[in-house]
């Protein structure tokens, strides 16, 4: 039994699917090739807060990242929660002593503003604030055709 899982991506009509078949884009029935040209990232920022709560305090994860696409930044899209199925999604990775340790899929991206951002209670991946500096993150930031740009930044408590 063949399975394909087909997405519409945005205002480009572009689908997506993962199958036996290449991704065809719908509007012209030709094949969407991976072009090589990877979203360019700078400027990472992951931040870790103390917010105070009725109990004492929760730690909040907040991470920010500018991009740029040599095709623009509409070739970035927003983001892909609704298909949680699907590997080609935006995250952020976390690592310690260069090794990746988890990563979750909490980062959109504005195509008109160029800045993917996202955010996540510490408690829910055991990262508290105290060890901030503990952890380094990679922003996975893909354009429409499945290229991949990728950044680091160390953790720090703000």
């Amino acid at each position: 039994m063949r399975i394909h899982l087909c997405i519409l991506l945005g205002a480009l009509s572009l689908t997506a699917c993962k199958g036996d078949d290449d991704p065809v884009d719908s509007d012209t029935g030709e094949e969407v090739v991976d072009d090589g040209q990877s979203p360019v990232l700078s400027d990472p920022s992951a931040k870790c807060l103390e917010h105070p709560d009725g109990e004492g305090t929760v730690d909040l994860w907040n991470f920010s990242v500018q991009f740029d696409d040599p095709q623009g930044t509409d070739d970035v899209p927003r983001n892909l929660f609704s298909q949680p199925e699907v590997d080609d999604q935006h995250h952020i990775e976390w690592l310690r002593d260069g090794n990746m340790i988890d990563q979750a899929g909490v980062v959109a991206c504005d195509p008109d503003g160029g800045t993917c951002t996202g955010s996540f209670p510490g408690a829910s991946y055991g990262l508290t604030c105290a060890a901030a500096t503990d952890w380094r993150f990679r922003f996975v930031i893909k354009d429409y055709d499945g290229n991949e740009g990728t950044i680091e930044v160390q953790g720090a408590k703000g």
